[in-house]
């Protein structure tokens, strides 16, 4: 195998296995025809085969049987779940303990098993939901330790813990079999934990950080509502952006232009996933 075949069977990846197995020793056989004597492909055709593979994900992703709109609900967990343990590093720096329910609760999730993730997310949105006790107040007792890490959050902090529970709740009780999704949510909420654990600061590359997650996701959810003109990434854009807006209706402020920018955005990207997609079709 040469440099190049090797570069080929990278790009290759972008598709998904199954298509993988079926299509790609042809692919690549005919794209060494086109260039034997080259070490790097094309410009063109890198950028035709990873957006012809994301496409592939994309029609692969809206097969089965599941009612688009209860794949929209899964969709939208991973990133509710990781917007949730951001907003409570501080809670995770207090207590390490907490940032195991995060990860697990996204495993499970990842793994399509929302009713092992429900009593996972539920646990800490209740102690997020308790008030936050005067000193010496004899009610919690034991627990008031508790009370100090995670109680006395606004409602809009509590909205990304309690929707989690709420749409694995609904999942739960239909009890579809889902599709797992991508380990790279996983890890993402395990570099979360692990900073909320050993730093908890934030600044501006924080929010700058976020932000260009969100935007950058929801600018797949674009491409792939696009491509398929399925309405599953609009349910999951909605749902997400939903909760992360609400600190905008409990703290109305006059906003900055970059925050301007970057909201209208958010619903900009939101609200095309809704345009493009148009009545979803069962594949498969």
């Amino acid at each position: 195998m040469n440099a190049l075949e090797r570069r080929y069977r990278r790009l290759l990846l972008a598709y998904p296995r199954d298509y993988r197995r079926a299509n790609g020793e042809q692919l690549v056989a005919t794209l060494l025809e086109t260039g034997p004597d080259r070490r790097v492909p094309r410009a063109r055709e890198a950028v035709a085969l990873v957006s012809g593979g994301l496409g592939e994900r994309a029609h692969a992703a809206v097969a089965g049987p599941r009612p688009w709109w209860v794949d929209g609900l899964h969709l939208a967990l991973p990133p509710l779940i990781l917007a949730g343990a951001v907003s409570s590093y501080w809670s995770i720096f207090n207590h390490p303990w907490s940032g195991a329910l995060f990860v697990l609760s996204m495993l499970a999730v990842v793994l399509g098993w929302v009713r092992v993730a429900l009593p996972f997310a539920l646990v800490p949105a209740l102690l997020a939901s308790t008030p936050y006790p005067a000193l010496g107040d004899p009610t919690w007792g034991w627990l008031q330790p508790l009370a100090y890490g995670f109680g006395g959050r606004a409602w809009s902090n509590l909205l990304l813990l309690w929707a989690a529970v709420g749409l694995l709740a609904v999942l739960a009780v239909r009890g579809d079999r889902l599709r797992r999704r991508s380990p790279l949510w996983l890890a993402g909420v395990l570099a979360v934990v692990a900073y909320g654990v050993l730093v908890a600061t934030t600044g501006p590359w924080w929010t700058l950080t976020r932000a260009g997650v969100e935007i950058a996701l929801l600018g797949v959810g674009v491409a792939a509502t696009l491509r398929t003109r399925d309405a599953r990434w609009a349910v999951a854009a909605s749902a997400y952006l939903l909760c992360a807006m609400a600190p905008l209706v409990q703290y109305p402020i006059i906003l900055s232009w970059r925050s301007a920018s970057y909201w209208g955005l958010l619903l900009g990207l939101t609200f095309a996933t809704a345009v493009l997609a148009r009545r979803p079709v069962r594949v498969g």
